[in-house]
């Protein structure tokens, strides 16, 4: 049965760290030399492997959006993203009910998160930054390739991690440790690279993948994520309370503000982190009438109030757990 841990995805593939690495290490300098070339690279090509099993899967991506990804597990199971451009989807083709689903809502955490992690990273290399204290742990050669070692210990939420980087300048390896916690289960994993073609022409047809028969995609009526409000809409009245147990309540806000704007946040999240010193500055809008809330979604009571007291967070927090 597969395991879907919710994650704010949207956060992950697009929140990038407004302020710049420093490259004070050499573990941090490798880091953001493989951000700058994936930045400027556009196309990929490449076979992936995992260290346990011969099956290889394939690669193939043309910056923005669109991606094929077709990676099997040890038992043959394919695990496939594809896009042409609109909505992600993942599908596990052997998956006992055989749904498709938005990969922006639902992420496949325990079988590839090795797999998403290199994605994410080529989509938007800023993601590197959410890494903290990147140490240079020597060469490391496996069939005759030689890759510079950097570890990072573990951090929002994520198990230690350690990318492999090849001649190419950009991560060929990617190997994570096993993680449980209470929102959290994955086994340990090792991901590589062959075959990397950096800026091939790629055309749509080449990353075109159509689902088996078998397999339901939701539409965006079954799909309670897709249910938005339009833009301009009037957004719904909510009561909260603070970590200190103060009332927080969205009608008050907007009795004293001009507007207010909502922050959806938690501790262990890497991204939500990564913009605070961009919402702190937001907040300073605050005497031209613009109120910042955090909204807490996750976190208790007692990890909300740490949360404030570690980042400094000057504006107010809901607990919405």
């Amino acid at each position: 049965m597969r395991q879907y841990v919710g994650s704010c995805l949207l956060s992950l593939l697009i929140l990038v760290a407004s302020t710049p690495m420093h490259a004070d290490t050499k573990g941090e300098q490798l880091l953001h030399r493989a951000e700058r070339i994936a930045q400027q690279t556009q196309t990929v090509e490449a076979v992936l492997l995992r260290s346990d099993s011969p099956i290889t899967g394939t690669l193939r991506m043309k910056k923005p959006s669109i991606i094929l990804l077709n990676f099997p597990d040890a038992n043959g199971k394919k695990s496939v993203i594809a896009s042409q451009g609109r909505h992600l989807v993942s599908v596990e083709e052997a998956s006992n009910s055989g749904n498709v689903m938005d990969y922006e809502e639902l992420y496949d955490f325990a079988n590839i998160s090795a797999t998403i992690l290199y994605l994410t990273y080529l989509l938007e290399p800023g993601q590197l930054r959410s890494f903290v204290h990147p140490t240079f742990a020597g060469a490391y050669q496996r069939d005759n390739v030689t890759y510079q070692v950097v570890k990072c210990p573990p951090s929002f939420g994520r198990s230690a991690t350690t990318f492999y980087i090849g001649q190419s300048g950009l991560l060929e390896g990617i190997e994570m440790e096993a993680i449980k916690s209470t929102n959290t289960t994955a086994p340990a994993q090792k991901l590589w690279v062959r075959d990397l073609r950096l800026n091939v022409p790629l055309t749509p047809q080449q990353c075109a993948y159509t689902p088996p028969a078998t397999v339901h995609i939701t539409t965006d009526k079954e799909n309670p994520y897709h249910d938005f409000l339009p833009v301009g809409a009037t957004a719904p009245l909510f009561d909260l309370k603070t970590p200190t147990g103060s009332p927080l309540s969205l009608a008050d806000l907007l009795k004293s503000n001009r507007a207010v704007l909502l922050n959806f946040t938690f501790a262990e999240c890497g991204a939500c982190v990564l913009e605070l010193p961009t919402v702190k500055e937001i907040h300073k809008l605050k005497d031209k009438g613009l109120a910042v809330v955090a909204i807490n979604l996750t976190d208790s009571r007692e990890k909300a109030k740490d949360f404030l007291v570690k980042y400094q967070i000057p504006y107010p927090m809901g607990l919405d757990g």
